[in-house]
């Protein structure tokens, strides 16, 4: 792409070994205006960069639960996105019942096959308690299981992902269901203060209330 150049060549000083040589032309003088990147898509590419990792690195306190009879599945989760978000993980529906009634958690990543209480049970389980029907569920499923799908929407299932799932698929869309949680925080939050901050006014009557005539 610079328009440059790699050698190779044995050594002739009786060592052992190779020569390898890349050589680069200085300037720009030798390249065409389409290969040319302008200096502000060159600083618009690094602000955005800089503005993915600053919205990575603020999700870092979020406490996801990862439900799945699979122990390769969790690891893999945690070694991926482990520097972002912080990860505790259950084999069957029912361990991860237990946690989510006694931890705090802000998301839920569940298989859908899994011994003693599959998926299913378990998000309608998590929809049906006012304790933690608030909680967001992911749920994993085979391209096969349309009817698990089906299944899972009629139960409240926040999000599916289909598996073998692309890591960078999950990080945006955990991503988005935490930037969606805190906007509604936020918007609830903001209603509660303007609310506080009405007065209200009683006036039992036409007769009780007062007129001023201009």
């Amino acid at each position: 792409m610079h328009h440059g150049t790699i050698s190779a060549r044995n050594r002739q000083d009786g060592q052992r070994g190779a020569i390898f040589e890349v050589s680069i032309p200085l300037g720009n003088a030798h390249l065409t205006p389409q290969e040319i990147k302008e200096s502000d898509e060159i600083e618009e590419n690094e602000a955005n960069i800089a503005k993915t990792k600053r919205k990575k690195q603020g999700s870092k306190n979020y406490h996801i639960l990862i439900v799945d009879d699979d122990p390769e599945i969790s690891r893999y989760i945690e070694s991926e996105l482990g520097e972002w978000y912080k990860f505790e993980t259950a084999y069957n529906g029912k361990e991860g019942l237990q946690k989510l009634l006694s931890g705090s958690y802000d998301l839920v990543i569940s298989d859908i096959m899994m011994p003693e209480m599959d998926g299913i049970s378990f998000l309608k389980n998590i929809k049906s308690n006012s304790n933690i029907s608030d909680i967001p569920v992911v749920l994993l499923t085979s391209k096969s299981e349309v009817d698990y799908r089906l299944q899972g929407l009629k139960k409240g299932a926040d999000a599916f992902l289909a598996k073998p799932f692309d890591m960078e698929e999950l990080h945006i869309l955990i991503d988005n269901i935490v930037s969606n949680i805190r906007r509604l925080k936020g918007k609830f939050s903001g209603a509660q203060k303007q609310e506080s901050k009405l007065t209200k006014v009683h006036v039992t009557g036409n007769n009780e209330a007062s007129w001023t005539e201009s």
